[in-house]
């Protein structure tokens, strides 16, 4: 299985959970399923917008938590991802 289909059946996979948790009518459950699924598609499309990728790290950034940091204030965050000749 190729690593966009596995991503994608996985993506799939949340509306199926996400019907079950908001079949009971819950407002509070309806609320949260959309926001947790609005995250999960943000994923979802960055990862199957950098395949293939994101693959390849050869990167020198090393401080995941000061990227992560950079990246949520608003900043760009320089790439050092090559391609996968």
């Amino acid at each position: 299985m190729s690593l966009r289909k596995f991503f994608s059946d996985f993506f799939s996979a949340i509306d199926f959970q996400g019907q079950k948790l908001t079949s009971d009518g819950n407002e509070a459950n309806k609320k949260w399923y959309r926001a947790f699924r609005l995250v999960q598609k943000d994923f979802y499309d960055f990862i199957k917008g950098e395949h293939p990728v994101i693959l390849s790290w050869n990167g020198t950034q090393t401080d995941a938590v000061a990227i992560y940091k950079k990246a949520q204030g608003g900043e760009t965050i320089p790439s050092n991802i090559a391609a996968v000749a």
